[in-house]
């Protein structure tokens, strides 16, 4: 039986259990020849050999965002984006695409024009056609021509909504590999989700009209609604929700890149037809650079 009040022997340890109290240096073992490297204390690598690599490899921290393909590196908080940055992005980016780009948006274009051109003689002429053969001619022409011209203007919009997402897919692609093809304007994920936002944001805007600045208002915070829905594949609800809180975040960059898309577009309308060719897909690069920074 030990007494507590005994004082330990030189070079020992009054803890029954061989523990060195905190602070004190480690005393050698007996059984390591003099002069040797002692072995490393448990789960350490020996001295002078590499660590084992980590088997999960660089882990990067939880929430932290990706860089677009090409994108500089700022430094700054993820939240924010220079506009200046995002259309550089967008011109290279173009010049090294400038054939599939340029080749998407004529053939988006060029297929919009020939459905609405059909469309206009299906609905509209086939009204007036119907119309000279009764003998309430005048009636049923305005009858006709109305309910004709609010059915074509319901389907050219449809058409619209899907050219501008396959328009975004495109630029979305772009920012991601550097690259786009062609087929990347006609691949449109969560198609149906896509729809229903630009429908909801078009509904929104329409019925804020009235107000004037009311469409500029929806637009704003309605700006990357249909790129969380393309890339996350959100609903439309949750791609809404999502676009409003990243424009509440980011007021002041999300103005300055609405004001250069459409400074773009009116200087590309300028130019004939020939200019928006380039601005636009320039625009869109730009903007889809944005929402990766964000």
């Amino acid at each position: 039986m030990s007494d507590s009040n005994v004082p330990p022997y030189p070079g020992g340890s009054s803890d029954p259990y061989g523990q060195q109290p905190a602070g004190t240096p480690a005393q050698p073992n007996p059984s390591t020849p003099y002069g040797a490297t002692p072995p490393p204390p448990a789960g350490q690598p020996a001295f002078g050999t590499t660590p084992p690599a980590d088997p999960y490899g660089a882990q990067q921290p939880y929430g932290a965002p990706q860089q677009p393909y090409g994108a500089p590196n700022y430094g700054g908080p993820a939240s924010a984006f220079d506009v200046g940055a995002a259309f550089g992005y967008g011109w290279e980016r173009f010049k090294s695409n400038v054939g599939v780009l340029v080749g998407g948006v004529l053939a988006w274009t060029v297929g919009l024009t020939v459905v609405v051109v059909i469309l206009s003689t299906m609905l509209l002429g086939g009204a007036g056609a119907a119309a000279s053969s009764d003998i309430t001619g005048s009636g049923a022409l305005a009858a006709g021509l109305g309910m004709g011209f609010f059915v074509l203007m319901a389907l050219t919009m449809v058409f619209a909504l899907v050219a501008q997402a396959g328009f975004t897919n495109a630029a979305l692609v772009v920012t991601r590999t550097g690259t786009v093809s062609f087929a990347d304007f006609f691949r449109i994920p969560n198609l149906g989700q896509v729809l229903l936002t630009v429908v909801l944001v078009g509904l929104a805007s329409g019925i804020v009209s009235f107000t004037g600045v009311g469409p500029v208002v929806v637009s704003f915070f309605a700006f990357f609604a249909l790129h969380f829905a393309i890339d996350k594949g959100l609903g439309a609800i949750d791609a809404i929700k999502a676009s409003i809180d990243v424009a509440m975040k980011n007021v002041g960059p999300l103005i300055l890149l609405m004001l250069a898309v459409w400074v773009a577009g009116f200087v590309g309308a300028m130019i004939l037809f020939v200019g928006l060719l380039v601005t636009y897909p320039v625009a869109l690069i730009a903007s889809a650079f944005a929402y990766r920074r964000v």
